[in-house]
């Protein structure tokens, strides 16, 4: 499914990109404070938009290695509580029959 859709959504930008270059060939002056240059306004769209889709992967990237290693950090810590349960289960366990010997043996008295 995420296949298909991420083939749908490349097969939609190729057509948006292919329409805004067919649509904008006007030239327009790119003029930035040290570097001036000419260029067809739907090239600059098209970098522009590259720009900003690699900014946002890198964002988002940054985001989910983030969420990864929180993840991974509060598996650790359910481990370790889950290992404490078990212990004290355990503990639990011996100090009842510890009890029950206890009470046999001051009912055998």
């Amino acid at each position: 499914m995420f296949k298909l859709i991420s083939i749908v959504l490349t097969a939609l930008f190729l057509i948006a990109g292919t329409a805004i270059g067919v649509f904008n060939p006007q030239l327009v002056t790119l003029d930035l404070i040290w570097f001036q240059q000419e260029l067809a306004l739907s090239i600059l769209m098209a970098v522009v938009f590259i720009v900003g889709m690699l900014i946002g992967a890198s964002i988002m990237l940054v985001q989910i290695t983030r969420l990864k290693w929180q993840l991974s950090k509060q598996k650790r810590i359910n481990q370790k509580q889950a290992d404490q349960i078990l212990q004290l289960k355990k503990a639990s366990v011996q100090t009842l029959s510890n009890l029950d010997k206890n009470r046999q043996a001051l009912l055998e008295k």
